[in-house]
């Protein structure tokens, strides 16, 4: 698994070929290849952040505008990567394998597996999840069987900077 440094060496200018790229790897997957790391997608988003950033403030920002991705998006990305991965989109090192396409069915099908997942993925927690559930009469155990599935509480990983 490739390291990822904390601050961009050179600056990151997307280009057709680069954003084709990212998007070939982040979106398909060979069969028989390993899967690609949310770490190293989120450097490039971060990357991707600091030169727009920069572009618009018109001088270089460094790597606070790089830092700053991380502390704005970090969490909204790995939700948003964590639902791609249990409803079959796309599969990610970092979330167990087994987990994959876990949700497919239910949200391809369920109302309110659905709308459980755009619950999660908007940002709320178990409690809220639960509590908004309440309050509109959904069944609070396919809500609970849901939550499980999706075990927010087990995929909080920290960005790495190092």
């Amino acid at each position: 698994m490739n390291e990822v440094k904390g601050d961009c060496h050179a600056p990151f200018e997307p280009s057709p070929t680069t954003e084709s790229t990212l998007i070939t790897q982040i979106c398909t997957q060979p069969a028989g290849t390993s899967a690609p790391s949310l770490f190293e997608a989120a450097y490039h988003e971060a990357c991707r952040h600091q030169w727009l950033e920069s572009q618009f403030a018109r001088r270089d920002l460094g790597n606070a505008a790089f830092y700053d991705w991380y502390r704005r998006y970090w969490n909204t990305f790995l939700r948003y990567r964590h639902i791609e991965h249990l409803i079959g989109e796309q599969i990610w090192s970092e979330f167990n394998q087994k987990s994959f396409g876990i949700l497919r069915d239910g949200y391809e099908q369920n109302a309110l597996t659905y709308e459980v997942i755009e619950q999660y993925r908007s940002g709320k927690e178990n409690f809220n999840i639960i509590w908004w559930a309440q309050g509109n009469g959904h069944c609070a155990d396919t809500v609970r069987q849901c939550l499980v599935q999706i075990n927010m509480n087990g995929i909080r990983l920290h960005p790495r900077l190092d």
